[in-house]
């Protein structure tokens, strides 16, 4: 845009500098790479691609978890609003550039042809160029216009998720909160551990008898010193005895088993609850740095409309035009508009086309 406001100046008056915006304005001032490259936009995609992918933990039968389901339920929704209709705007923002880039470098060409006619002493023939140069100028102005428009509803819209992603902080916090005095319930654990114990001393009393029963099916069965395992086993799988010792050890093992598995769940419980809270919290400051770059976008296109505003009553007012548009040309470039259109063309074809590394959240 800045070529285009640069050469306006000059049909407008001569010899004036402009402090004009220039492309470089869309683009990250530290590497020059389109603004909304950027690492904390990868960040957030890199969460809600996880989150989207994020199933409920296994959790103890003892636990009401319906606090979790809620809150997984809420930040799923809110990703994929993310990922299914803001992040697709805010990519829609560089096709807006891309486009703005083209119209403004044809602009350009055609303001650049009608220059000279501007200077006309036939009052007709400059009637006309300054008419043709005023609709070209009106219609950057109604596009510039037309896409602050939408770099403000995508802001607007960045701001409220951002508050969602505060409320899902506090849940995830309420979460952790919530398990971790579950966790440390003494007297729970404690009967949890007293079960286990006597599951342990279950075992322990079986296995004795096991033995005892395997030492006298060994005096009774003759051919087992050729193969004194095997001969056992099918002695004790014939006996009645020693088949219920082996069936009630197998039920003790399991219950061991299962409340051994309910201790540890609470354990990851929390653990899930502590991972989310982290995330979370990541992820705000994050978009606190997100939040700004639209902003921004929103805040150049503001700047454009104005500038060709007042260019627009420049020509209106048929101040008498510059006749040194290669000189601006050569300060300000034409090339700066042709490689920002293909910074956000090349941002546009990759946004999609990449997929955000997943993060562990659990």
């Amino acid at each position: 845009m800045l070529f285009m406001i640069a050469v306006l100046i000059g049909l407008a008056l001569p010899n004036i500098a402009t402090a004009y915006l220039k492309a470089t304005a869309f683009e990250n001032s530290k590497d020059g790479t389109f603004m909304l490259i950027n690492k904390p936009f990868f960040e957030l995609q890199q969460y809600v691609s996880t989150i989207l992918n994020t199933n409920e933990p296994e959790t103890p039968p003892d636990i009401d978890i319906s606090n979790l389901k809620q809150f997984l339920s809420q930040a799923k929704t809110n990703a994929n609003f993310w990922h299914s209709s803001l992040f697709p705007r805010s990519v829609a923002l560089a096709a807006d550039v891309s486009t703005y880039c083209t119209a403004s470098i044809y602009a350009f060409r055609s303001i650049s042809k009608s220059s000279q006619d501007v200077k006309s002493t036939a009052p007709a023939r400059k009637a006309e160029a300054i008419a043709k140069i005023t609709n070209i100028l009106q219609y950057l102005k109604r596009q510039s216009e037309e896409n602050k428009k939408k770099a403000q509803q995508v802001f607007n819209e960045i701001r409220q998720f951002s508050l969602k992603i505060e409320k899902d902080e506090k849940d995830a916090i309420g979460l952790y909160n919530y398990y971790f005095d579950k966790s440390n319930d003494k007297k729970h654990t404690r009967d949890l551990i007293d079960k286990i114990n006597a599951c342990d001393r279950e075992i322990k009393k079986l296995e004795g008898e096991l033995r005892n029963v395997v030492g006298e099916m060994k005096k009774g069965v003759w051919w087992s010193f050729l193969n004194p395992i095997i001969a056992v086993g099918i002695h004790i799988a014939q006996s009645g005895k020693g088949k219920d010792i082996i069936q009630k050890l197998k039920v003790e093992k399991e219950k061991k088993e299962r409340l051994e598995k309910q201790l540890s769940l609470k354990e990851k419980l929390v653990e899930f609850a502590e991972v989310q809270m982290r995330s979370l919290n990541d992820i705000k400051e994050s978009l606190s740095k997100v939040s700004p770059v639209f902003e921004k976008i929103t805040s150049i296109w503001g700047h454009i409309k104005d500038d060709l505003n007042s260019i627009i009553e420049m020509v209106i007012n048929h101040v008498d035009p510059s006749d040194s548009i290669n000189g601006f040309l050569h300060d300000f470039g034409i090339d700066l508009w042709q490689n920002l259109k293909k910074k956000a063309d090349a941002y546009r074809s990759g946004a999609y086309t990449a997929q955000p590394k997943l993060i562990y959240l659990y």
